[in-house]
């Protein structure tokens, strides 16, 4: 009996396989940046919508106190510095005075018989999530955002021994003052306890310090990475987690986007309220 001859067997060659598996990568880096830029557009309209919220917080504060919220201030002595007197309410930010405007009044009951569950109370809203998550930060909650005290004391934020303003006091034009920005941190110092200043406070009690105040003494600017320079580098500067720039939110309430590129002349004329200079 004749045995049948065998089949031929079917299968890739090393080259085919070697060839599928290079046209697999240049796709994948190909869809990849495009993928991770639209993570991040839709991490930045997180962002402007906590700002956006910021804003709209502020207005309703200022339509029932008729002043803004001031940016806080230091508990009385050095040992204080820079945190809010506890038993001081006038001296907390303007982070925690907008608490009961953005539907977070139990946050704000925490004052002043349970400071130190109000100091761990994480709200989302304070978070860029551009930049971190959620979470604890060197024992507190975080705020990455910050108001604009301008070049002094000259912003839409004033100290408050310095005295309540309101709208009525901006009147460069409400369209045209920055109320609110992004700050610039140093990454690799977030969850360090040796980083000083600018992200070392908690979110609400921070008193007149740049946790959550800024000014426009430099045009804003990205984090910072590099662990080998200093923590403080990017002390009292605006700045952001995004590419482009910072968004911020204007008197008016609208968000805009503050390119790292802007002028230092304009980026402080936009921060002062009452220079003249739009």
């Amino acid at each position: 009996m004749k045995s049948l001859p065998a089949s031929p067997r079917r299968g890739f060659t090393l080259v085919e396989l070697l060839v599928v598996i290079a046209i697999i990568g240049v796709l994948v880096a190909l869809l990849l940046p495009a993928v991770q830029a639209a993570r991040e557009s839709a991490r930045r309209t997180q962002c402007i919508n906590h700002l956006k919220q910021f804003a709209l917080a502020t207005h309703n504060y200022h339509d029932t106190y008729l002043a803004l919220p001031t940016g806080g201030d230091n508990g009385p002595g050095a040992a204080n510095c820079c945190n809010a007197a506890d038993a001081s309410i006038e001296r907390y930010n303007w982070t925690f005075h907008v608490l009961p405007f953005m539907e977070q009044t139990p946050v704000y009951q925490l004052w002043p018989n349970k400071i130190g569950q109000l100091n761990k109370t994480i709200v989302g809203l304070t978070y860029c999530p551009s930049r971190r998550s959620k979470k604890l930060y060197q024992g507190f909650a975080k705020c990455d955002y910050a108001g604009s005290r301008g070049t002094a004391n000259n912003g839409v934020f004033v100290q408050t021994t310095t005295g309540w303003i309101g709208l009525r006091n901006v009147t460069d034009g409400t369209s045209n003052t920055l109320m609110f920005g992004e700050k610039r941190v140093h990454r690799a110092f977030m969850d360090n306890s040796s980083g000083c200043c600018g992200d070392n406070e908690g979110a609400w009690n921070s008193g007149w310090a740049d946790d959550v105040i800024r000014a426009a003494t430099f045009t804003p600017a990205a984090d910072v990475f590099d662990g080998s320079l200093a923590a403080g580098i990017v002390d009292n500067q605006f700045g952001a987690a995004h590419p482009a720039g910072m968004n911020s939110a204007y008197a008016d309430g609208s968000v805009k986007l503050v390119s790292y590129n802007v002028d230092l002349t304009v980026f402080r004329n936009d921060c002062i309220r009452d220079d003249g200079n739009p």
